[in-house]
């Protein structure tokens, strides 16, 4: 008996979106920037429910935060991040310390960027602490370079945030360790660095001299008055 071969079928496989753990850079790109628009991400409320099981893994909801931060979307990035951030609020794999700090770092951006001070600096604080404590466990951990870097770059946005918000002293102590963190390396990034680290202090310094010299002239004011006050009693009983 002879075997026909099957017939052929003009359907095509329909592509689902997959975690970004599971595909190449060439593939993500390619596909639409759906599933996961910023309306809809915005009107998701939590993690259970609302999102599908691949939406709630956290690589590839800080791949979706980072395209909309690319794309200057800085609320429906705050909001993706902040899902990664809500998975690990009371404990902290070990192999996602990396992403964890990541998360934290870019939704501080999108909130100083929003003029969300005290949020900002409050997300940099956390980073800072467990950057202090812990470390990363995976088979390409970030280096001792890339965790500077990352230090660098939470000085440098609490510090901006501090700055806005009128905390200039705390400003100042912010951006001067980030000076020192840079100190004297020769490479061309480390130069740019210092140089806009320098500019950003001093640009503090000056506001803060400013600061310090009305208030002196306020408190000048304040003190004539009661004198002012007197003489002109003084000449009313005359």
């Amino acid at each position: 008996m002879r075997l026909r071969p099957l017939p052929r079928s003009n359907r095509q496989a329909k592509l689902l979106p997959a975690p970004a753990r599971t595909k190449g850079g060439d593939a993500d790109t390619t596909l639409p920037f759906d599933p996961l628009e910023a309306p809809q991400l915005l009107s998701a409320g939590g993690i259970k429910g609302e999102l599908d099981i691949s939406q709630r893994d956290p690589l590839w909801l800080k791949e979706r935060g980072d395209k909309f931060y690319l794309r200057r979307d800085w609320r429906a990035a705050e909001h993706a991040y902040g899902l990664v951030l809500a998975q690990f609020s009371t404990s902290i794999m070990a192999q996602a310390i990396d992403c964890v700090l990541a998360c934290y770092s870019n939704r501080a951006a999108c909130r100083l960027q929003l003029s969300e001070l005290l949020p900002c600096a409050d997300d940099c604080t956390h980073a800072l602490a467990i950057m202090a404590r812990a470390r990363c466990v995976t088979d390409f951990p970030k280096t001792e370079a890339g965790l500077q870097r990352a230090r660098l770059r939470l000085l440098t946005r609490r510090g901006a945030a501090c700055a806005r918000g009128g905390a200039l002293q705390r400003a100042a102590l912010d951006l001067g360790r980030a000076l020192r963190d840079v100190g004297s390396e020769a490479s061309p990034a480390a130069a740019s660095d210092r140089h806009m680290l320098t500019a950003d202090l001093q640009r503090v310094d000056d506001t803060a001299e400013e600061a310090r010299r009305l208030r002196g002239e306020a408190d000048a004011l304040l003190a004539a008055q009661p004198q002012a006050a007197l003489a002109r009693g003084e000449g009313d009983a005359a």
